[in-house]
C-alpha cells in the first residue's frame, strides 16, 4: 500500500529533498523485495502466492477511486470509441507510468511470472500470469485494468 499511495502522489518535478526522498523511497522498497525474492530461493512460493502478487500488482492501479457504473464505463469515459476498438488508450494524469518505480514494479513482476512458468502446475494453484492479469485494483474502471492487463503481457513478450 505504500508504494501504492507513493507511486500515485509523486510530482511531476521533484522540486525539495524531501519529495526527491519519497519518489526513491519507493524504488528503494521494490529493490528491496527483489532483492529478498532473488537471495532466498525458499521464499519464491511466498512471492508467488495469491496475496503478495495481488498486492504487487496492485501498485500499478490508483490508490483510490471512484467506484465505476456500467453508465460511466459507457458514457463518461472520456475516450474516442475508434481508440479503445483500436487498444490506443491515452495515459491518464493519475497514471503511475512517468514514476521511477513503476519500471521496477513492472520487472519485479516480469521476474516472478517468468520464474514461474518453469515450474510444474497444479490444479489448487493459480498460475501467477492468471493472479496478475485478474487484479483490478480496488475500484477500477476497465480502460485502466486493460491498460495494465496490456502494460504486463508487453513486458512478459519484450
Amino acid at each position: 500500500t505504500t508504494v501504492r499511495v507513493l507511486l500515485y502522489s509523486h510530482q511531476k518535478i521533484a522540486t525539495s529533498d524531501i519529495e526527491c526522498d519519497r519518489v526513491h523511497y519507493a524504488v528503494n522498497i521494490i529493490q528491496f523485495l527483489f532483492l529478498v525474492y532473488h537471495s532466498n530461493p525458499h521464499l519464491m512460493p511466498i512471492f508467488m502466492g495469491q496475496e503478495v502478487l495481488t498486492a504487487l500488482a496492485n501498485t500499478l492501479f490508483p490508490a483510490t477511486s471512484e467506484p465505476p457504473t456500467p453508465a460511466d464505463e459507457v458514457f463518461h469515459s472520456g475516450e474516442n470509441p475508434k481508440d479503445v476498438l483500436e487498444g490506443n488508450h491515452p495515459i491518464q494524469e493519475a497514471s503511475a507510468v512517468g514514476h521511477p518505480a513503476h519500471k521496477f514494479v513492472m520487472d519485479f513482476i516480469r521476474f516472478i511470472i517468468v520464474d514461474s512458468l518453469s515450474l510444474p502446475v497444479t490444479a489448487k494453484v493459480t498460475p501467477p500470469l492468471d493472479i496478475v492479469l485478474e487484479c483490478s485494483g480496488d475500484m477500477v474502471n476497465l480502460s485502466d485494468q486493460s491498460r495494465i492487463q496490456t502494460e504486463v503481457l508487453g513486458a512478459l513478450m519484450d
